[in-house]
């Protein structure tokens, strides 16, 4: 779960991944094509132990109800280096910015 405020550089994440509970993440490249009323986009999540990092493209068609759309881990750092990982994600909005809960499957082959 990413709870993003809008205008903010970084958010809050919690995770069920193994040694990757809670960190931070930050949009380092995003699109908005607003009429077709989709976000493609590139997020970095840091975990706050430290010892990780991970990428996630992702792209997601929004509304004034939220968005839905779908992400894929390109990159990963420390002891997640080995994570591969895709799913689909639910954006709930939040007063002054979105909630995006991503579900699917994270898997570590190291």
């Amino acid at each position: 779960m990413d709870d993003q405020v809008f205008g903010s550089e970084t958010s809050t994440f919690t995770s069920d991944i193994p040694g990757c509970p809670t960190g931070t993440s930050t949009t380092i490249r995003g699109m908005v094509q607003d009429r077709a009323g989709v976000f493609r986009g590139t997020r970095v999540f840091t975990c706050d132990s430290g010892a990780a990092s991970f990428t996630v493209n992702l792209s997601a068609r929004f509304g004034e109800g939220g968005s839905v759309g779908t992400w894929s881990v390109i990159g990963s750092t420390g002891v997640l280096s080995d994570v591969h990982g895709a799913g689909t994600l639910v954006g709930t909005p939040l007063p002054g910015g979105i909630r995006d809960t991503y579900s699917g499957t994270v898997t570590v082959t190291g």
